[in-house]
């Protein structure tokens, strides 16, 4: 069974943000993908004695009574998703930033900045969300890539939530919405 992460960001890096941020929301972005990939929980319970990390010397929920990740991912996705679906469509905004995101992921673009050209690429826009959903043979590639898009996109779409997901091969499916109103998120 594939493992998955819910990690949203409310913000990507402007331009202007300050390298301490761009770095901690790179290091943020690795150790959710490494957890991904190996299985691991970021906050789970203490393997040597039950105890949550960092929390109560209380017991760790019964396995039976904690939400099963891949269904909270799967409902996660469902209501971004559901929003939207009934954001209405603005064919000129769309085309502008469906061509934007699409730039991005340009062959020779990507190899200019030393990243893996993805495995499959979907993108689409409305009139202030753009829906992206790539998959990545690699870890580390979508983390990059990942994080490079975020800084792309953050000018004209400031908002995100951004889910990746390994799946049963190794590779790493990554759905994003990046909005220009929070609202939408």
């Amino acid at each position: 069974m594939p493992h998955s992460l819910s990690l949203p960001i409310t913000r990507a890096p402007t331009r202007d943000a300050s390298v301490s941020t761009v770095l901690a929301l790179g290091v943020m972005a690795a150790l959710a993908l490494a957890a991904v990939a190996t299985g691991a929980r970021l906050l789970g319970a203490d393997a040597r004695d039950g105890r949550a990390e960092g929390g109560p010397s209380a017991q760790a929920p019964h396995r039976g009574d904690a939400p099963d990740p891949r269904a909270q991912m799967e409902a996660n996705i469902a209501l971004l998703d559901a929003r939207y679906a009934v954001e209405p469509i603005d064919p000129d905004w769309a085309a502008r930033h469906e061509a934007h995101v699409r730039d991005f992921f340009d062959g020779q673009r990507l190899a200019a900045q030393g990243l893996a050209g993805p495995a499959s690429l979907e993108t689409s826009c409305h009139s202030q969300t753009c829906r992206i959903s790539v998959r990545y043979a690699d870890p580390l590639a979508a983390e990059l890539a990942t994080q490079h898009l975020a800084m792309h996109v953050s000018p004209r779409l400031p908002f995100a939530a951004v889910l990746p997901r390994a799946l049963g091969d190794g590779s790493i499916q990554v759905e994003a919405w990046y909005s220009r109103n929070r609202a939408m998120l």
